[in-house]
């Protein structure tokens, strides 16, 4: 039996500091025709409350390419970039990668509190494990023992009883009232960053063009990469760069302090 684990998003943001691993096992790409929008179920703005911490979010659905957006109040860190479908009362999140594949982890939201939102990290290691010991063969679409990789796909019917315990493993966070503060919008203070974990590439994404400096910068504050740009929307190689936590600042617009997402950079 798993024992309850600890804030997913401690340990979102911990992943680059230890170096882990990337989950072995992904899914191919597959279309999902009607994404739910999750700005709809949790509101614009979501405090949760656990017996650990507190988490202010700000929930956008962005109609354009169907995906939730969900950030950190106060940081503008980017929690989750995903599509959302749902099957036999879970929310399957769909986040795809630079390759043409896609994790999915599942998340309980139920009257009064949620599981495992923001754990697809987690979610899919437990999924690889799960995998290299034989199980779910007829979902195994390619697999290769020399570079310990699998492609799986997905099957909401058969993965339901995996997901639903693998939920039970997580913290649960209960909906908390919000300030009566007006609720901030997305704006060009609040960019978001995707892939996060990234492989290969991470998109930055402006709501409105502008011209910005963008560095790339190491956590001791070395700057790896820097670049100039006046569209909102910015492609960063991150190829080259070893496992790890990085940090993306933009910096330009009149008027507006600089701003500064945390990277995850994984394989």
């Amino acid at each position: 039996m798993k024992f309850a684990r600890a804030s997913a998003f401690l340990n979102l943001l911990l992943l680059g500091l230890i170096g882990c691993e990337s989950p072995s096992t992904t899914f191919d790409a597959f279309p999902i025709r009607h994404p739910q929008n999750l700005e709809k179920k949790l509101g614009s703005r979501v405090r949760l409350v656990s017996a650990r911490d507190t988490l202010e979010l700000r929930v956008h659905h962005e109609p354009h390419s169907g995906r939730t957006v969900i950030t950190q109040v106060g940081t503008s860190d980017t929690l989750l970039n995903a599509w959302a479908l749902r099957h036999h009362q879970l929310y399957y999140l769909v986040q795809p990668l630079s390759d043409g594949a896609c994790w999915v982890h599942a998340v309980r939201i139920q009257a009064n509190n949620i599981q495992g939102l923001a754990t697809g990290w987690e979610q899919m290691m437990d999924l690889s494990e799960q995998v290299k010991q034989g199980t779910f063969p007829t979902l195994v679409r390619y697999q290769n023992v020399l570079n310990d990789s699998s492609r799986l796909r997905f099957d909401a019917r058969q993965l339901h009883k995996f997901y639903s315990t693998e939920l039970d493993s997580f913290p649960v966070y209960r909906f908390a009232s919000v300030s009566a503060n007006p609720s901030p919008t997305l704006t060009a203070e609040s960019p978001t960053l995707y892939p996060n974990p990234a492989q290969h590439y991470a998109t930055l994404r402006f709501t409105e063009a502008g011209k910005r400096t963008i560095q790339l910068l190491s956590l001791t504050g070395q700057c790896l990469y820097r670049t100039e740009t006046a569209a909102n929307t910015l492609t960063l190689p991150v190829a080259q760069l070893p496992v790890g936590q990085y940090v993306i600042r933009a910096s330009g617009l009149t008027k507006q302090k600089p701003i500064s997402l945390q990277l995850l950079v994984s394989r």
